[in-house]
């Protein structure tokens, strides 16, 4: 795990396309600036922020509401968003050993930042109370099918599950993660060997 500090973060942040707008035709990636070091610095940060989306969910002291909890949680992860879906299409497209190097660190960190949103139980209890009262919020058909989605999200992953079960599956997400990532790698070195 790469750490910063004091001038080194600013220019590692500086010097990161992650760490900027993106001023390119329809905000596509500027792939001639990513670099593959780019990509754990902006997993770290992107975990970070996230984090902070959560807490403030989490810790607001109103009562849930559909744009205080629902809209709220729909729109964090907008960095965690945005490296995922560069880094998952460089490494679906055009991969490479260091690519891969830096999957094998980040799926486990980002399984258990994924297990820990999924299965935080303050966050389910406010987006359950607002599932609870959907029906009398007078939403929308998207709006309500948007409250209906998080919360189904949440149970089917399990936050709806005893503490206990809730341990043992966050295990299981962890590994079935890591076992994922190696079918991968397998497959594709499977592909890359074939020769006709």
């Amino acid at each position: 795990v790469m750490l910063m500090s004091g001038c080194g973060e600013r220019t590692a942040k500086v010097d990161n396309p992650f760490f900027m707008e993106w001023d390119t035709p329809f905000g596509v990636p500027p792939f001639d600036k990513i670099d593959n070091e780019h990509f754990l610095p902006a997993y770290e940060e992107a975990i970070k922020q996230h984090k902070a989306e959560i807490d403030a969910i989490i810790n607001n002291p109103d009562e849930p509401t559909f744009e205080n909890t629902i809209v709220a949680f729909d729109q964090a992860g907008e960095l965690m968003s945005k490296v995922g879906a560069v880094f998952g299409g460089l490494r679906g497209a055009n991969t490479n050993d260091r690519l891969q190097e830096i999957a094998r660190e980040t799926t486990p960190m980002l399984s258990a930042h994924s297990n820990e949103i999924r299965m935080n139980q303050d966050l389910f209890g406010r987006i359950k109370a607002v599932y609870d009262q959907r029906e009398s919020l007078g939403l929308d058909l998207e709006d309500m099918r948007l409250v209906e989605k998080i919360y189904q999200d949440f149970e089917r992953g399990g936050a709806a599950l005893p503490e206990e079960q809730r341990e043992e599956l966050k295990k299981l997400n962890e590994r079935m993660s890591m076992i994922s990532l190696q079918l991968g790698e397998n497959s594709l070195k499977e592909n890359n060997g074939f020769k006709l």
